[in-house]
């Protein structure tokens, strides 16, 4: 082994023989049974660049926070962490069900532990040296926790699809509190759903909804539609929809993030995602009289880019 640090193989002495050097009776009598060893690199910067591409330095550095982790959040924060994204934070106060596990990223085996706790374990499964942070808490409740941490980031997600919440947050983000943040939803059965980015001395989510952060224009109609089914054990309202019909979403929102974080998106943006037509008619939904036009102009199964209303 020439050029080695050590004279010889591990455990032999190098002593003259007749028959030649005891490393290479060692090295003859071991014939084939050296294995070859394959060096396969885990760290995340090369993980990415294998798949994502060459991404910039900056997005490396970049921080989110992304606030709730449910079937939307979940599965946003695990393509973040593809795209390159190098810090999350992940709030969510909520224990996973069995209830979640048809449409989320997680599965059985996180049944009754807390969702961002487990979130982070699977990034961490596939990016070892990723740095993700877990916060089992409201987020409001963060300002007297841990506020520093969160409010140093590049970007906030809610991903909550909750009106009361999105609010206290957009007035947040308008008064300069919170840092430029992404709202993401989706509409009844899945059926549609939107992105808007939120940058402070821009137009604000607030001009988007009503007082109360009902959407003003909808894609469908919210005073025809049929009441979602019930829970037959307590009653509790749900969405029956499959994660395909949310994935369209999750890539809406995490283009969103992207051209956020790298400066693409220079003013408050406003996207959605319309699904087919066959989706509305079969959920008994109706189309809301602003998007008529649009639809019958444009078609379903696209993504529609629109302005965000100054705030009234």
């Amino acid at each position: 082994m020439p050029g080695a640090k050590h004279n010889g193989v591990p455990g032999f002495r190098h002593v003259p023989s007749r028959r030649g050097s005891a490393r290479g009776t060692a090295l003859a009598a071991a014939g084939g049974r050296f294995a070859h060893v394959r060096v396969v690199p885990v760290y995340r910067d090369f993980l990415v660049d294998r798949t994502a591409g060459q991404i910039p330095a900056s997005l490396q550095k970049s921080h989110v926070v992304v606030v709730g982790c449910g079937a939307l959040g979940g599965q946003l924060a695990l393509q973040l962490a593809q795209a390159g994204v190098g810090r999350l934070s992940l709030v969510d106060d909520d224990v996973f069900t069995w209830q979640n596990v048809g449409r989320h990223v997680l599965d059985g085996r996180s049944v009754g532990k807390w969702k961002a706790q487990e979130l982070a374990a699977v990034i961490r499964a596939s990016f070892p040296d990723i740095s993700v942070k877990t916060y089992v808490a409201p987020w409001d409740s963060l300002k007297a926790d841990d506020w520093a941490e969160v409010d140093s980031a590049d970007l906030w997600v809610s991903a909550t699809g909750d009106a009361a919440s999105n609010q206290h947050l957009d007035e947040l983000v308008a008064a300069g509190e919170v840092p430029a943040t992404v709202f993401c939803w989706l509409e009844p059965f899945a059926v549609a759903g939107h992105a808007v980015l939120h940058l402070a001395g821009s137009s604000r989510l607030r001009g988007l909804t009503d007082s109360a952060g009902r959407m003003l224009e909808p894609v469908s109609d919210l005073l025809s539609a049929p009441p979602p089914p019930k829970e037959p054990s307590c009653g509790a309202f749900y969405q029956p929809y499959s994660s395909l019909a949310s994935l369209s979403t999750v890539v809406l929102t995490g283009e969103l993030v992207l051209d956020a974080l790298a400066g693409r998106a220079t003013v408050s943006t406003h996207r959605v995602w319309v699904g087919s037509a066959e989706s509305f008619g079969g959920n008994g939904l109706q189309i809301h009289p602003a998007w008529h036009g649009r639809l019958a102009n444009l078609g379903y199964n696209r993504r529609f880019d629109l302005p965000v209303p100054p705030t009234p």
